[in-house]
């Protein structure tokens, strides 16, 4: 629903100016009829602007066929030379500012054409008519629009993540529960003290660091060392780390601490939590199950499947 359009604005044409005076109810000359319910005389996108609409329409049947809420977003146009002789929402946008509100009455073909860049759905005819009530709840820049547009896809992916974690837990409760135990009994054995996540992840806080927590999206800087639960390394940021256990790669490039988005799965599910969990300037001990690591599948001659994985980890920065 999301529909951002690339052009500029000019003055208006006459073709508005008997509708300019702000009255509560007319006829555009383009066919459009409107009727203000709220008419607050707010901000107007000037050139280079957009406008955030929230939209509802129905049929002739008074059946409702779609409802911006529903996307997520609410419809963004930006101005354009063309409005005012459409015959569509962009018309009336013209004559609204931020917190007016209107019914329209307009073509559904017009407005799922110019408007919604749509073909027509099944079942409504071309020349049919559309009743639109529309907000305006924002005037935008540009900036302020990419912005949304980021945190609305931030917000998809955390949700998909945390789907997708519950079902792996889920799937995987049994095979949880004995690797928890398996970790319980190595820390024991260590005379180790841990805390545990509610997915049920272990971890240790070895040097608690001064800076912020980390936000979804923000990029994080971590130094590690991966190794087995048996202690077998198979991986480190540090070269000389690498180098001592004979996993040292030249292909890789110069050694330094991994960067990655915060919280957005580019990384297994349990340095996604675990890292979430630590302060900048952290180091830490992750202890995390193969369901939330790379799963039942080989990842490595070293990683077999269902490996528990275990990480010596440092916040070394938030970006």
């Amino acid at each position: 629903m999301l529909l951002i359009k690339r052009y500029c604005f000019i003055a208006l044409g006459v073709i508005l100016l008997q509708a300019c005076d702000s009255s509560k109810k007319g006829k555009l000359e383009s066919g459009l009829e409107y009727e203000f319910v709220n008419k607050e005389e707010g901000v107007q996108p000037e050139e280079g602007e957009f406008v955030a609409l929230n939209i509802v329409w129905k049929n002739e049947n008074d059946s409702v066929l779609g409802d911006s809420k529903d996307y997520g977003l609410p419809l963004i146009l930006k101005k354009d030379t063309t409005w005012g002789s459409k015959g569509s929402i962009e018309d009336a946008v013209l004559l609204m500012g931020k917190g007016d509100s209107a019914i329209l009455k307009l073509n559904s073909m017009k407005f799922y054409t110019h408007t919604l860049k749509s073909p027509l759905p099944p079942g409504i005819k071309r020349e049919s008519d559309l009743t639109v009530f529309v907000g305006c709840s924002d005037v935008l820049t540009r900036q302020e629009v990419d912005e949304m547009i980021k945190e609305k896809q931030i917000e998809q992916t955390v949700e998909r993540i945390r789907s997708y974690k519950e079902k792996t837990l889920a799937d995987n409760k049994e095979l949880m529960t004995t690797q928890g135990e398996e970790i319980d009994a190595y820390l024991s054995k260590n005379n180790l003290e841990a805390q545990v996540t509610e997915s049920g992840i272990r971890y240790i806080i070895t040097e608690e660091g001064t800076g912020p927590k980390p936000e979804v999206g923000q990029i994080v800087s971590v130094g590690y060392t991966g190794k087995l639960l048996d202690g077998t390394v198979f991986d480190s940021s540090d070269e000389e780390v690498a180098k001592k256990h004979n996993v040292f790669d030249e292909r890789r490039g110069p050694y330094k601490p991994y960067e990655y988005p915060n919280g957005l799965g580019n990384v297994i599910l349990g340095w996604d939590e675990g890292i979430g969990l630590l302060n900048e300037g952290s180091k830490a001990k992750l202890f995390i199950p193969s369901p939330l690591a790379y799963g039942n599948r080989d990842r490595s001659e070293i990683i077999k499947a269902n490996s528990i994985l275990v990480f010596d980890v440092e916040l070394v920065e938030i970006k």
